[in-house]
């Protein structure tokens, strides 16, 4: 059977206690209307209980209870901030990915401007080939291997970046 609390009794007991139980979650949580919360929680656990009297120290009760509370919002707080930190973290490597694909896309359109034999060269380099390895593959002298190389790479400069830059740079070094 649950206990009927007169309230002058109730008010006693909660004006005794709620200090010291208020200072001690607010000493585990830091936050002051945390600790409040905290607190009204507690209370309403202790006139909850069917035999309160049959608990031999009720501070003790009161602190443990505090406790337990405390740590889940501790706990339950610091799973929001990571969640916070993960979602931020997810964003910068979706737009890091966006960055990454169009600037992809941006090199294969300037790419396919050029023509095939410039293409082809680009590639090969890109993919580590070695200028003999080039040659080979190209039909081409060893010798004229970096010569083409170069001018593809001009070429696909002024694809990439734009006719204007490629002029620009061009009267900078002349001027």
């Amino acid at each position: 059977m649950k206990r009927k609390w007169n309230a002058d009794e109730a008010r006693e007991f909660f004006e005794n206690e709620y200090p010291v139980i208020y200072r001690y979650a607010f000493y585990l949580t830091g936050e002051k209307e945390v600790a409040q919360d905290i607190c009204q929680e507690v209370f309403l656990r202790w006139f909850s209980l069917d035999r309160p009297e049959e608990i031999e120290q009720p501070r003790a009760w009161l602190r443990k209870v505090c406790t337990h509370l405390s740590y889940n919002y501790l706990r339950h707080r610091n799973v929001r901030l990571n969640l916070e930190d993960y979602e931020a973290l997810e964003s910068k490597e979706i737009a890091s990915n966006m960055d990454r694909d169009l600037t992809n896309f941006e090199v294969e359109e300037a790419l396919k401007r050029l023509s095939w034999k410039d293409q082809l060269l680009l590639k090969l380099r890109m993919e580590g080939l070695s200028y003999k390895e080039i040659a080979e593959v190209m039909g081409i002298s060893l010798g004229s291997v970096g010569t083409l190389l170069a001018r593809a790479m001009k070429r696909f400069k002024v694809e990439y970046e734009g006719k204007e830059v490629a002029d620009a740079e061009r009267n900078a070094v002349s001027g």
